[in-house]
């Protein structure tokens, strides 16, 4: 019966051959499962081995008109990574079916241990069968993995079956069974550590399984791109050519780029400057070609919202620097409970993936020298320090595999092993390479992973998000555009894509907004809490020098209130202010509730102070910065040294842009009276309610969080499917006008996601532009103002990390792409949401 049923499954499988042209991966998984049953995985392997020799045989025999698909000489040469894909996938299966019935045995064992009620034989058989289920796994699985276990792990093994063995002998000598309940919990920690190891040794075998399933799909459509292809044009690929050139005679430099499919010929060439390194369009296969196999889908770690903080609570303990951090996140747990129970009814984040994600704040490092996490309690800035504990909390409670970092020795010790390990510097990392999906540093631990990675550097980067509170224009990131142009800074230069930049506000859309929570404090929002005062922004006593006539002016109408540092002495703030020194947060945001007005003095600028305030239910007096004011020349000197050439309209424009009035009172502060004026309308009008800009909650914070972390890929070619194409509105801007400024005026915001998709001809043509000439600028004459046009000479962008939405250096229009908004919510348009 054994041999019939052999016999007959053979012939189904050689049968199925006939109808698949991907015989490397169908149909062999089901047949494999049957055999595992009647048969042992040794034999299983066997057989699926020679029936995938006698598939290949038959289908080249079949197919010989058809050899560009894949030529018998190849095949062949696949056939170990095909051999390893087969062990390892149904060494997998085997194991899987031990772990399931193992763990079932278990929970009925251990209900029948519960009452301590132990049936001697039966329970001695089951334990057999555990310990011979799992050594079969182990020692099949070891054989096949491929040095994935190491020795430390196996003689870890030895030991726990050893142990079970001891209790299996107890048992089968006569000894009825454990004489006590500690016996009994003894026993069953062991045989759960047991199966938890097992659990861990399925999931690396997965992994790898994976890993080879990606390589094999990849070398079959390699090869079918090799074999023969229609080489594309390269319009809005200005790269491509220079990369192609380059590649035709170094590709044998290196042997990653065989290992990738290159083997000299252009459609080779261009396949992986496509598929690997988005240098070059797609290739296009032969419509003559069957089509390739699916690419197989990955298993991954699901994400589930995090409701116990104690696991984070115990990385940030490992560190005093985290002290400031760690008090902001404790203080605000329960609302990001709130804000993760909002969002789970909005969003199946199970559906994404469980990202590894590493976090190294080199801001805290003593490196630095800004002993920010030292004066943290005492009057220190701590806008970054806001922002980075409510990156640390986004993360974690969305469910993500955090790593947090500071100094440049715990760099070294998780990162460079991981990087010693691969010989070649000049091929993009792998998946199963990479020891972090997601890198999040400031522009201080930039300079440190590069101390750290000095020829390595460029492997990890597209994985890299840089918190950067004000941002970095592109013709500031573009080394060689700065030096050209005389863009000196001494944070600019690094030469990433520009949305890597992760910003504290939207200040400019050519970088990622990626934010801060407003913190609420939520027994003291009671409107009886409001009192008659005024509350002036500014902790240091130099922020209040030649303030004194304007504050004055608010003195009049109603008392002042400060939080100012005393440590070096109150030199500059009037004797009128009452000063509370520096207030926990708490008990300043106890004062913040109960202000009329919360006053602002100019600088310091864009910080999240003032949207506290008007969360508070205070008016903020947000002050205007004119051009060639005192204000406007102190502005431009603190932004000089920015990589940027944004120039404020006001101390925080996001408050004038995205709030406005009421909450927001534009303020001239020399205009003495109008400041009187404003500051006795505010005093006698109607009380301000409360604003919130969504995205600045806990739950605005976590929808973009996790949206940004599975939409964004650096690593892989632009897609254009987040925001989705349905949004683009492209606009010609006026002469010598931005494209921010472009789509403002329509109330749209640019999103530079798109550049790559207009910079076409093709573009011109939709919009009835005439062009007798299409030029695309390069070294000298690159701009960050392309695409654009001239009369009838029309220009494209030649350098896609310098598209630019801020750009506006030439006498041209601007070709811009548009997208819509939701109000308070701007990283989001409104068909981001639809599926």
């Amino acid at each position: 019966m054994v041999q019939y049923c052999r016999f007959q499954l053979c012939k189904k499988v050689v049968l199925q051959c006939r109808y698949h042209v991907n015989c490397v991966i169908a149909p062999f998984e089901e047949f494999y499962g049957y055999l595992l049953y009647i048969t042992s995985p040794r034999f299983a392997c066997m057989i699926s081995k020679w029936l995938f020799n006698r598939c290949i045989k038959y289908q080249t025999k079949q197919q010989s008109s058809q050899t560009d698909w894949i030529k018998e000489n190849r095949i062949i040469e696949e056939n170990k990574l095909v051999y390893q894909w087969f062990e390892l996938r149904y060494s997998l299966l085997w194991c899987r079916a031990a772990l399931h019935y193992s763990a079932m045995s278990f929970g009925r064992a251990y209900f029948v241990s519960k009452s301590v009620r132990i049936y001697p034989i039966k329970f001695a058989l089951f334990l057999l069968c555990v310990v011979l289920l799992c050594s079969i796994f182990f020692f099949d699985a070891l054989r096949h993995s491929n040095g994935i276990v190491e020795a430390h792990d196996e003689e870890q093994v030895e030991n726990i079956i050893k142990l079970s063995n001891r209790y299996i002998s107890k048992l089968t000598q006569g000894e009825l069974g454990f004489q006590n309940a500690s016996e009994t919990e003894s026993f069953k920690t062991s045989l759960i550590s047991y199966l938890s190891n097992m659990k861990q040794r399925v999931e690396e075998l997965e992994k790898k399984v994976q890993i080879l399933e990606s390589e094999l799909h990849y070398k079959v459509v390699a090869k079918a791109a090799i074999s023969k292809c229609t080489i594309p044009s390269f319009e809005g690929y200005s790269s491509c050519q220079g990369k192609l050139e380059w590649m035709r005679a170094k590709w044998n430099s290196d042997s990653c780029y065989a290992e990738w499919g290159v083997d000299g010929s252009d459609c080779s060439i261009i396949h992986y400057l496509s598929e690997v390194e988005h240098w070059c369009p797609k290739v296009q296969l032969n419509s003559s070609l069957s089509s390739p196999p699916p690419m197989p889908q990955k298993k991954f770690d699901q994400l589930f919202f995090q409701n116990d903080f104690s696991a984070l609570y115990a990385k940030l303990n490992s560190n005093s620097y985290f002290d400031w951090i760690k008090g902001r996140i404790t203080r605000m747990e329960k609302s990001w409970l709130d804000g993760a129970k909002k969002l789970s009814s909005k969003l199946d984040i199970s559906m994404w993936k469980k990202k590894k994600i590493l976090l190294h704040l080199g801001l805290l490092s003593d490196d630095s020298g800004w002993k920010i996490a030292k004066n943290a309690f005492s009057g220190g800035p701590l806008g970054e320090m806001v922002q980075w504990a409510d990156i640390i909390s986004s993360l974690f409670v969305l469910g993500h595999d955090i790593t947090l970092t500071i100094s440049k020795e715990d760099l070294s010790n998780i990162v460079m092993p991981n990087l010693r390990s691969i010989k070649s510097s000049n091929c993009p990392l792998r998946n199963d390479q990479k020891l972090f999906d997601v890198i999040f540093t400031d522009i201080y631990g930039l300079k440190m992973f590069k101390k750290v990675t000095p020829d390595k550097f460029h492997l990890i980067q597209c994985n890299i998000r840089v918190v950067d509170s004000f941002g970095t224009e592109p013709e500031y990131n573009n080394p060689g555009y700065a030096v050209r142009h005389g863009k000196n800074s001494e944070w600019g230069k690094l030469d990433f894509m520009p949305k890597q930049f992760n910003t504290m506000f939207p200040h400019t859309p050519d970088n990622t907004f990626l934010g801060f929570v407003i913190e609420q404090i939520n027994n003291v929002t009671s409107e009886n809490d409001k009192q008659s005062i005024a509350l002036v922004y500014g902790k240091k006593d130099e922020f209040w020098q030649g303030r004194s006539e304007y504050l004055n002016a608010i003195h009049e109408v109603l008392p002042i209130h400060g939080t100012v540092d005393e440590k070096e002495g109150l030199h500059h703030v009037p004797p009128f202010v009452e000063n509370h020194g520096v207030l926990p947060g708490e008990d300043l945001h106890k004062l913040l509730h109960a202000a009329k007005i919360f006053v602002g003095m100019g600088f310091p600028y864009e910080g999240p102070a003032p949207l506290e305030a008007i969360a508070s239910g205070a008016v903020f007096l947000n002050p205007v910065i004119v051009k060639d004011s005192p204000l406007y020349k102190k502005a431009n000197e603190f932004y000089m040294k920015k990589p940027t050439t944004r120039r404020l309209s006001s101390q925080h424009p996001y408050a004038e842009t995205y709030i406005g009035h009421p909450h927001v009172r534009m303020v001239h502060m020399h205009d003495i009276d109008a400041v009187k004026e404003i500051a006795k309308e505010i005093l006698d009008g109607p009380s301000v309610t409360p604003y919130m800009p969504e995205e600045f909650t806990n739950f605005g914070m976590l929808e973009r969080v996790a949206y940004l972390l599975e939409k964004q890929d650096f690593c892989s070619e632009p897609t254009f499917d987040w925001p989705p194409l349905s949004s683009l509105q492209v606009l010609v801007s006026e002469k010598e006008s931005s494209c921010v400024d472009a789509c403002t005026k329509q109330g749209l915001i640019c999103e530079p996601n798109f550049f790559p998709y207009i910079n076409k001809k093709s573009i011109f043509q939709e919009l009835n532009i005439k062009c007798d000439t299409h030029s695309v600028p390069s070294g000298d004459d690159e701009q960050t103002d392309y695409p654009s046009v001239d009369g009838k000479k029309c220009y494209m962008q030649n350098n896609n990390k310098l598209f630019s939405c801020a750009g506006q250096h030439t006498n041209t229009h601007r070709i811009c792409p548009c997208r819509d908004y939701i109000k308070g919510r701007v990283a989001f348009c409104k068909n981001c949401f639809v599926t």
